[in-house]
């Protein structure tokens, strides 16, 4: 079984953290496990030739860390259950002794890790619509361009690059009236800003909200099919017939109808079987809008208790909450189904502190022994917060320990430390959270700041024969700010380039107009502006030959918003020189190339050209 490898490389990162790895997410199409009887997994269809049993997805086998005796546990040998005995509708559900699908229809105990996955493999019609997007792309391709596009909402919403209104929306029909939703949703944010709506208005709502509940009849791929009865999920999700997709403008998205639990389907239905080749959670987890998170929640062992989200907790706490649960919650008394997953990112918060930006690291040396660091950062835009945090650490990947004994209540911290190895620092804003279950205290994403060069003199004079400016002397201590980030590359549409270009530095800046030569200068970290107009371009970095140790680093980043678009790190630079190219970068932005860890006299040039 393919995926009993994957468990265990989360088993032995478990062991090696002692027990401080805190939850599971797997990326891209990771192997499924699969498991169940003949009854059904949470969705109330049961009994003899009932066709909603067997082997459903069991994403939970890979949060489970306890060690079982020998034929206990997950296991593969009792069950037996086909399509000619039960009358199951597709052959992934099929479930016989030693083929690879466990027999568990509960988790066997409490699981220790919450498990979320982000996975667009078998979304056949939506990577087709991206296709017809963007002509060229293959399906793999295509598949990538919408992890990628899903990684970029993620990060603007954990740096609150856009606003999630707190109230939850529900559209409950039939005999499906959401009491899990309107239970903890009550407890999140409040009885007033929980509120009936139909789905539809929701997920094209120009407000963003940060719940949405949508519960009635269903199956893989839609609830309420039919027009008159509501919520009719076919023509938002962009299914056969129905060839867009809207954005979707709710973050995180409870479904609750009939198979849907069961979302990794094969792409093709057996013969009658009906057309289904994108299911209903992945594909709103696929959407262009700010849609972070699909959970399904069934019938007892799969209802949902998100209390702990409303005082800082993430979504994979009330994971467990609610998998672990058991009688505390009224939940089943057998305990949690092996189908409650997760498709999102299971680190998610509710509430979302917006980050400081620009932390820049002047370095000094004080003595032989002692050196020091003053860290100085631009405050966060919310309002609300009270202070912050700095912490520091050997490297960019941690563990940090925080420096200061209180908050921080300006905008530089000072650090005093013996030996020259430079640390890497953090910043996070914290505020005191209020909501309709209490207020705690409540920290931004941590924004890095790593220290660069160091000592000497740095002078920009103009360099002859159109050449832009050159470096001379030492350099100075630069600093920059670390944005972690994945950007989907747009894909260019071959139109010329209309550039200028400039120097990011304290001295006035020159321009030169389109084609003048390459800007030289030297520096531990340069960085290069240019201001493009239309068109799709390509930006050129020259690495000499000489004097450059390993691990430096090209990006191109927005400059307004300082996201990183692209990103090269080079391991060398050989006899002659290198030069790194950067490609697809759209028009109409003010882009920065910044060059960080060459030499202290290694001249960098960069370049702009139309593609």
């Amino acid at each position: 079984m393919r995926y009993c490898s994957i468990k265990q490389k989360i088993v032995n990162a478990y062991a090696a953290s002692s027990q401080q790895l805190k939850s599971v997410i797997l990326i891209g199409h990771v192997p499924v496990p699969r498991s169940g009887d003949a009854v059904h997994q949470g969705d109330g269809h049961s009994g003899l030739g009932d066709n909603h049993g067997g082997a459903w997805v069991a994403d939970s086998y890979y949060g489970d860390m306890t060690t079982y005796a020998a034929n206990q546990g997950w296991t593969d040998a009792t069950v037996t259950v086909t399509q000619a005995i039960q009358g199951l509708r597709d052959i992934e559900n099929q479930n016989t002794p030693g083929d690879g699908k466990f027999d568990q229809r509960f988790i066997p105990s409490d699981i220790e890790l919450p498990v979320g996955r982000i996975d667009f493999n078998k979304l056949g019609t939506t990577i087709g619509i991206v296709q017809t997007q963007f002509p060229g792309l293959s399906a793999t391709q295509a598949e990538a361009y919408l992890l990628q596009r899903y990684f970029q909402k993620d990060h603007d919403y954990r740096l609150r690059l856009f606003e999630a209104a707190r109230v939850a929306r529900i559209d409950s029909n039939g005999t499906l009236p959401g009491e899990d939703s309107w239970r903890y949703n009550t407890s999140l944010f409040g009885g007033t800003q929980v509120r009936n709506k139909d789905w539809r208005e929701t997920a094209g709502a120009s407000e963003i909200a940060s719940w949405s509940y949508l519960g009635g009849t269903g199956n893989h791929d839609q609830v309420n099919s039919a027009e008159s009865t509501g919520a009719h999920t076919r023509g938002l999700l962009g299914l056969p017939g129905h060839p867009s997709i809207p954005a979707i403008h709710s973050v995180f998205n409870q479904f609750r109808g009939s198979w849907q639990g069961d979302w990794d389907r094969a792409p093709t239905s057996p013969p009658g079987g009906p057309d289904v080749l994108d299911t209903l959670m992945n594909v709103a987890l696929s959407h262009p809008g700010e849609s972070l998170a699909s959970i399904w929640s069934g019938l007892g062992g799969t209802e949902w208790f998100m209390h702990r989200m409303a005082t800082g907790g993430t979504l994979g706490d009330s994971f467990l909450d609610s998998a672990n649960g058991g009688m505390k919650y009224g939940n089943s008394a057998n305990g949690s189904y092996v189908s409650r997953s997760i498709l999102g990112d299971p680190t998610l918060r509710l509430h979302v502190v917006a980050p400081v930006s620009n932390v820049l690291v002047e370095q000094y040396g004080i003595d032989v022994n002692l050196f020091g660091e003053t860290v100085s950062w631009n405050s966060s835009p919310d309002e609300d917060v009270i202070g912050y945090n700095v912490y520091a650490a050997g490297t960019a990947d941690g563990p940090f320990t925080r420096l200061n004994a209180s908050l921080v209540t300006g905008t530089a911290y000072g650090h005093q430390h013996t030996g020259s190895a430079t640390p890497v620092f953090m910043v996070r804003a914290v505020k005191l959270e209020n909501t309709p279950s209490g207020t705690y205290y409540n920290a931004s994403t941590g924004i890095l700041g790593e220290a660069f060069g160091g000592g000497g003199q740095f002078a920009m004079a103009p360099g002859g024969g159109g050449a832009g400016w050159s470096g001379s002397g030492g350099y100075a201590p630069m600093t920059v700010s670390i944005f972690d980030d994945i950007f989907a590359d747009v894909p260019g549409d071959g139109s010329s380039a209309n550039l200028t270009q400039s120097q990011s530095v304290t001295t006035p800046t020159p321009t030169a107009p389109a084609g003048a030569g390459p800007t030289v200068y030297t520096g531990n970290v340069v960085s290069f502006e240019f201001n493009f107009t239309s068109g799709s371009h390509q930006v050129d970095v020259y690495l000499p030959q000489g004097q450059n140790a390993g691990g430096r680093r090209v990006e191109v980043l927005d400059a307004v918003t300082k996201r990183v678009l692209a990103r090269r790190d080079i391991a060398g630079v050989g006899a002659g020189g290198q030069t790194v190219s950067i490609t697809n970068i759209a028009g109409g932005m003010k882009i920065a190339v910044r060059v960080s860890g060459i030499g202290a006299a290694a001249p960098v040039s960069a370049a702009a050209r139309g593609i």
